[in-house]
């Protein structure tokens, strides 16, 4: 618990910040405020080794978690009114991003899991599909950030 909790704690602080700033700047979501926090993080912290056994605990479980608790409070009747109407706009966006992901992929000889990432980043939702994908098909952290 003691080797977790600096990147744990790290991690909430990030995103009670981006949560505040998106209350005041509506241009961007909350997420791209944390990302670029995380990164100013990264680039001008020295050494981050303290932090990187809660941040991965963060990414790779917390966010697993996350997800399911943002899924449940949906209602059945929520997800079908919404649904019915976007299911072919869904669809549509979703052939054509790993469509095109893998054809382009293939183009410029990409590995199949970052040119994964970035099309389920692409017709999905953005960072929150890259992470997600990203255990599922053990991406390396590189293709993850980039992607």
């Amino acid at each position: 618990m003691k080797k977790i909790l600096p990147g744990v704690l790290l991690s909430l602080a990030i995103a009670i910040i981006a949560t505040i700033l998106n209350q005041y700047v509506h241009i961007i979501g909350a997420s791209v405020f944390a990302l670029l926090m995380g990164m100013a993080i990264n680039f001008f912290m020295k050494d981050t080794t303290t932090y990187k056994a809660g941040i991965t605990f963060s990414s790779k479980k917390l966010l697993k978690v996350a997800i399911v608790l943002l899924g449940t409070s949906l209602s059945v009747s929520q997800i079908i009114h919404v649904g019915k109407y976007s299911l072919v706009v869904m669809v549509f966006t979703l052939a054509a991003a790993f469509g095109f992901g893998y054809l382009f992929g293939k183009l410029f000889k990409m590995d199949w899991k970052l040119s994964s990432l970035i099309s389920a980043g692409t017709g999905i939702c953005g960072g929150t599909a890259v992470a997600t994908l990203s255990q599922v098909i053990d991406a390396d952290d590189s293709d993850v950030a980039y992607a």
